[in-house]
């Protein structure tokens, strides 16, 4: 179905979310325009594994904190009504989301087992499901400042609970090490983490200030630099000899031999950050933000808003040679048609091209012709469109661009007058069959005319030829 011209910029307004895609295989020709509301998942790197689907999720309540599983495969969000989110092995053990709370969750913490957890809310009230034990609370005792987080014993045989102004509460077998209730803080309390030992903890504070307490080190804080945006959680290194702090707006800190592998820093960003975990499975983190977003980050990534982007990638999405031959070739043949009619030529986007060469390479591994989940290139660009095309042993670069123009849902996108760049990824299967992707965005401030336009005529096609280079 192809939109009437200016429905995409209208629903754009309407929903604040809009993409179109198109598919085509050499027997089979379809073309689709589809708009969504909401964006939901992001994965960067290789290491930092991300297990979450991309499809869009509805939440009644705000996430509000996150618990990695112990092989780094999976983790569960919590939002503030005590709705649970697995993802990855991470399994559902129960949750308070259709329960009437007192007060609402703000955190929680998971078993060492990753059979179970605790749910924590800003009463102290503790709920626990799976193979945790419940092993007391601050429900029924009135608190001079809200609890903020929560944090296990490595036995799994206890837990703290962390107030706003750094009072701390211990339940089994944790031990009090020290608190800072007593102290005229500069900033609120907003979490912690326990050290491996069981032995230590660390609070850290809304401006980024760390107060060590026991067997934890004091690494480094942010209290004396001037923030973008608050603080909201923190992380230990595996090795327990650093840490990492998450700001709202998805930025990451990082002291002792805790390593930084990339942050949003303030982009990307469709809501706030509200927390992180380690990745204990794998080197690396997660973050996730209040609209549940998640997004992992390892040794091998670099930030791309929309999509995995390796490092050392560049030129035409880090494929081959040829492969980056025929990408530019196609490249060359879009632009082509584009300046025949007089539309303005598509700016190449390496970061695009590495995200398509991505999936040109995943529809070969799985022998899946899909369209990818092209939902996270609309918290960079305002449109995003999308082709796809495989062919068989021989098929050229000119054989697809001359498929894609024949098709008119294809030609509407490599057409379209209001897009302002491309990024086209190829991958020659082991098979000898050619697979591309060629993904376009529209700026959010783009001053390029809004609307496709109307469907533009097939005839005549410059670039008609069917030669061109192939794998």
């Amino acid at each position: 179905m192809i939109s009437a011209p200016g429905s995409v910029e209208k629903d754009y307004r309407k929903n604040m979310r809009a993409f179109s895609s198109n598919t085509f295989r050499f027997a089979l020709l379809i073309s689709i325009i589809v708009f969504m509301l909401v964006s939901n998942t992001f994965a960067f790197g290789s290491d930092a594994k991300l297990v979450s689907s991309g499809s869009a999720l509805s939440l009644n309540k705000p996430i509000v904190g996150m618990a990695s599983t112990p092989t780094g495969g999976g983790y569960w969000m919590v939002a503030s009504d005590g709705g649970i989110f697995a993802f990855g092995d991470a399994q559902f053990y129960g949750s308070t989301g259709s329960v009437r709370l007192n007060r609402p969750i703000v955190g929680m913490a998971a078993t060492p087992s990753g059979y179970g957890y605790w749910l924590v809310a800003s009463d102290g009230g503790i709920f626990s499901f799976g193979d945790a034990q419940f092993y007391g609370s601050t429900g029924s005792i009135k608190l001079n400042q809200p609890i903020v987080g929560m944090t296990s014993t490595p036995s799994g045989s206890g837990y703290w609970m962390v107030a706003s102004d750094g009072g701390i509460f211990s339940f089994g077998d944790a031990q009090f090490y020290g608190s800072t209730g007593s102290i005229r803080l500069n900033r609120p309390i907003v979490g912690m983490a326990a050290t491996s030992s069981g032995t230590g903890y660390w609070m850290v504070a809304s401006d980024g200030g760390i107060f060590a307490f026991g067997s934890a080190q004091f690494y480094g804080s942010t209290g004396s630099i001037k923030l973008v945006q608050p603080v909201t959680g923190m992380s230990p290194s595996r090795s327990n000899r650093g840490y990492r702090l998450v700001a709202r707006d998805g930025g990451i800190f990082s002291f002792g031999d805790a390593q930084f592998y990339g942050s949003t820093g303030g982009n990307c960003l469709g809501s706030p950050t509200v927390s992180m975990t380690s990745n204990y499975g794998y080197e690396g983190y997660f973050s996730a933000t209040e609209n549940g977003q998640v997004r992992a980050f390892s040794p091998s990534s670099i930030v791309s808003c929309q999509g995995v982007v390796n490092s050392g990638s560049g030129g035409s999405g880090s494929g081959s040679s040829s492969e980056n031959s025929i990408a530019m070739d196609i490249f060359n043949r879009a632009n082509a048609e584009r300046a025949a009619r007089g539309l303005r030529a598509l700016t190449w986007d390496s970061a695009l091209a590495a995200n398509a060469r991505n999936w040109s390479v995943s529809m070969s591994a799985n022998n899946n012709f899909a369209h990818s989940n092209i939902y996270p290139l609309l918290q960079r660009f305002q449109t995003a469109a999308e082709n796809i095309g495989v062919g068989g042993r021989g098929t050229t670069s000119g054989v697809l661009h001359n498929a894609w123009m024949r098709s008119t849902g294809h030609r509407v996108n490599l057409l379209a007058p209001n897009l302002d760049v491309i990024g086209v990824g190829v991958f020659c299967g082991p098979d000898g069959r050619l697979w591309a992707t060629q993904q376009y965005g529209r700026y959010v401030n783009s001053s390029l005319p809004s609307g496709f336009g109307p469907t533009p005529s097939q005839d005549p096609i410059t670039r008609g030829d069917s030669g061109g280079l192939s794998c």
